[in-house]
């Protein structure tokens, strides 16, 4: 799958994010559209925000009120209305439905989205389950998914891991934190999609996993490790300083082949100064890289020099 994205290059498919029409742009949104969207658990229940509309082998980032105007609530209107189902997943399985009751709008994100919540049906084995995708139940019925089998890591991912942060912050001219263990804020082992493990892993430098003012000597190391031949080496390094780009603290969210081409997409949950955003990572040509970023979160200001001392 390739993500229409900014300012990242966008390969095969050229770059796709201007607006068509603004208006009439939004006039266009209408079942069957397919759509991916994230969802969280959270003291009222679950609650689904859209990532973007699904297109093919890519997906159209949610386009602002400046660029589209009418664009959220045309897709809250005709794609969440009250009433539509959506097939839950996680950890790469069908875990439930939910179906929408009610919409709001959800403005922690640097675009603001639609929020559905509604009436969820979980199977009795993902009922402990936080982090969802969901898509409309037109579009998953003809994906492929896995049983319901969320991973646990172990002691040599948990190591695997660290010895890789070692290796990486030194060659980004990093200061390392005190305690690897400690400034590790984010952990998730998983499998890709030819069943090989691998682990999800973000470390911080004067940083924490949340919204938040940026420490000018602040960074975010995000590490996705494969195994390879019994040993875990680094399949893609995201290295973010806050000074020179801005806080921008991405984890794992999910992970889902979406559009059904047998490649895994992962999405990722950053967190910036003043709002979050979302990134996707994806294996191209036996290469991970990191394909989309809301252009919002991407274009964050630098965090302010330090005060003199």
């Amino acid at each position: 799958m390739c993500i229409s994205c900014t300012p990242l290059p966008c390969l095969p498919r050229p770059h796709r994010t201007t607006a068509v029409g603004r208006r009439s742009r939004a006039a266009s949104l209408s079942p069957p559209t397919p759509f991916s969207t994230m969802g969280v658990r959270d003291s009222a229940g679950i609650y689904l925000v859209p990532v973007g509309e699904v297109q093919s082998d890519s997906l159209l980032p949610f386009r602002d009120e400046r660029s589209a105007p009418g664009y959220r609530a045309a897709f809250a209107r005709q794609l969440m209305a009250p009433g539509r189902r959506l097939t839950l997943f996680s950890a790469g399985a069908h875990v439930g439905t939910f179906t929408v009751q009610e919409v709001g709008t959800d403005e922690s994100f640097c675009t603001a989205r639609p929020r559905a919540r509604g009436v969820v049906e979980l199977l009795p084995d993902a009922a402990a389950a936080t982090h969802f995708l969901a898509l409309p139940e037109e579009l998953a019925k003809d994906i492929e998914y896995a049983p319901y089998q969320p991973l646990e890591t172990d002691r040599i991912q948990r190591a695997a891991g660290i010895n890789l942060a070692a290796e990486v912050i030194p060659q980004n001219g990093a200061s390392r934190p005190p305690s690897l263990v400690e400034a590790r804020g984010d952990l998730r082992a998983l499998r890709t999609a030819n069943g090989q493990p691998a682990v999800s892993t973000t470390f911080m430098f004067r940083d924490e996993m949340r919204v938040q003012p940026a420490e000018a000597r602040s960074y975010s190391l995000y590490l996705l490790a494969t195994s390879q031949g019994g040993q875990y080496r680094a399949a893609y390094v995201w290295y973010r300083e806050a000074a020179r780009e801005g806080k921008g603290t991405p984890r794992y969210f999910q992970k889902l082949d979406w559009d059904d081409d047998g490649k895994t997409e992962l999405l990722l949950e950053v967190m910036g100064e003043r709002s979050r955003w979302m990134a996707i990572v994806e294996e191209l040509d036996n290469e991970w890289t990191r394909t989309f970023e809301d252009a919002c979160g991407a274009a964050a200001a630098p965090a302010p020099d330090p005060p003199p001392s």
